[in-house]
């Protein structure tokens, strides 16, 4: 019966997780999201293991270029999965460190229906983001499953498992060093919360030291470079230096607990006045987790060591966005979430747990009220985040079916082009996309150069380049509208003569 229960409950976030990123579907890779199509199959030596910052985006798009080839469609159907299987993960790994099955739920929910957090990585056309920040929750969520067996059980093996996975991670993406501070956060509230003697307490501190170390070492020789990941300053010294780091660190933890889907469709709030409104919410924010933190100690919450290393970690990450300088204000530049990916999945579990210890089991005398609270909490959330996500995917989706107009345009006519032919097209796709184009989208029997329209379109041409076999394709008008553009007259003109003659 409990097996069938959780089922249940898997279904239902997988549906709700679709529902929210369907949107997603009738999209494409745009702009920097062929970044790794260019140089994907480079061969990887256990130097580039440890100096590359990005080895499984580079291994895994390899794969899945082989696999998909140049369909689109396979691509964004293969994004959807992967999103639904995370949210199904988060809420297995919550329950086995909660069991309970409402705070799971909740906490899946959040993470996967999550505006903020996910937007700019899920439905941007940026798959280099994708796949450089997404699968290492996967290594993490189970590395935080055996260090948390580890500390109920003592098991080295656990200890061990835990390590390596969290190597595995940080070999396989740098990007895992913002994971970094669940780590020492763990270890150190479990040995300062938990009954054990001082031996233990002292061994948990020193447990945290072999994850920080590894850390260091992996990401200060990363092919990111000083600019990112180890600015021209120390870590101290940087956080010396930036006298507002308590405001951007306390600007991220508003921001990040009352989301942008929840102020925006608000038609009395201003826009351009929310840095007004964040900073008055900074301070009732801090009182708000002491409240938190203070109902789940008295309630005696068996996992309150996890709740605490979860608020360590969210405002250990911070810190680290404001170090490598990526503090974006959400606000003024919406696409800038990525920032906040990872902090929504210990938001999540944070207000998950304080939620689901605070609505009584019987509410007004009746057991079934929790279960309609709960549900209707998920909904409202649920709602506001998918109509901003629907909305924000409408706004882009000309540039998405332009690039898969092109896309589907050249699948149709690529051997109908004569050989070495240069073929001009509009930009939607951006630069990174040529090479995307050479690889899947073209006759191997003839060399043609892709090309994008520009101002500077003729340097493009060698000379005394035979003018019959420059081509040159463009939109309809419709595309001139934007966001407002009807996706269906979007289509493919031919411009080839008008540019021939130009040419010559």
């Amino acid at each position: 019966m409990k097996t069938k229960i959780d089922l249940f409950l898997l279904l239902l976030v997988s549906f709700i997780v679709f529902f929210t990123w369907k949107g997603i579907l009738n999209q494409g890779i745009d702009g920097e999201g062929f970044y790794y199509f260019s140089y994907a199959e480079s061969k990887i030596s256990l130097k580039s293991l440890l100096t590359y910052y990005d080895n499984f985006p580079r291994i895994s798009t390899t794969i899945l270029g082989n696999i998909f080839q140049g369909n689109m469609q396979s691509f964004m159907d293969f994004q959807l999965v992967i999103i639904i299987l995370l949210a199904c993960t988060i809420y297995l790994f919550v329950k086995s460190v909660t069991n309970n099955r409402w705070i799971s739920l909740m906490a899946s929910i959040y993470f996967g229906v999550n505006f903020s957090g996910g937007f700019q990585i899920y439905a941007r056309g940026h798959f280099q983001w994708f796949t450089q920040r997404v699968f290492e929750l996967f290594p993490f969520i189970l590395s935080t499953y055996f260090l948390l067996k580890f500390i109920r059980t003592n098991k080295k093996i656990d200890y061990l498992f835990s390590f390596l996975l969290f190597a595995f991670s940080l070999i396989m993406t740098h990007y895992t060093t913002l994971l970094l501070p669940f780590y020492p956060a763990i270890l150190i509230s479990s040995a300062l919360l938990k009954k054990q003697p001082l031996k233990r307490k002292l061994l948990y501190i020193v447990l945290s030291l072999p994850f920080v170390i590894l850390n260091y070492l992996i990401v200060q020789n990363s092919s990111l470079g000083p600019n990112v990941v180890r600015p021209n300053q120390s870590f101290f010294t940087v956080f010396l230096q930036t006298p507002d780091l308590i405001y951007k660190v306390s600007y991220q933890l508003v921001v990040n607990t009352l989301p942008l889907s929840f102020l925006i469709p608000f038609k009395f709030i201003d826009v351009s006045n929310i840095k007004t409104i964040i900073y008055w919410l900074m301070i009732p924010t801090y009182f708000f987790y002491m409240f938190i933190f203070w109902f789940l100690h008295k309630k005696k919450v068996y996992y309150f060591n996890f709740i605490i290393a979860c608020f360590l970690a969210l405002i250990g990450t911070f810190f680290l966005n404001v170090y490598v300088n990526r503090v974006k204000n959400i606000y003024d530049e919406i696409f800038q979430g990525r920032y906040f990916y990872i902090p929504s999945f210990y938001v999540g579990i944070i207000l998950s747990s304080f939620i689901g210890n605070l609505i009584p089991d019987k509410l007004l005398g009746k057991k079934y009220l929790k279960s309609v609270l709960i549900i209707a909490i998920i909904f409202i959330w649920s709602f506001s985040n998918v109509k901003l996500i629907d909305s924000k995917i409408h706004d882009s989706q000309y540039m998405h079916t332009g690039g898969r107009v092109i896309l589907d345009f050249l699948n149709k006519n690529k051997n109908n082009f004569p050989d070495n032919s240069i073929i001009f097209l509009p930009n939607p796709l951006m630069p990174g996309g040529k090479d995307f184009l050479q690889k899947y989208y073209n006759n191997p029997s003839k060399s043609i150069d892709y090309q994008f329209i520009d101002i500077q379109w003729k340097d493009d041409i060698p000379k005394n380049f035979n003018p019959k076999n420059i081509f040159v394709f463009s939109y309809t008008d419709e595309y001139k509208k934007g966001g407002n553009a009807q996706i269906n007259k979007i289509l493919i003109k031919d411009d080839s003569e008008e540019y021939r003659n130009v040419s010559l």
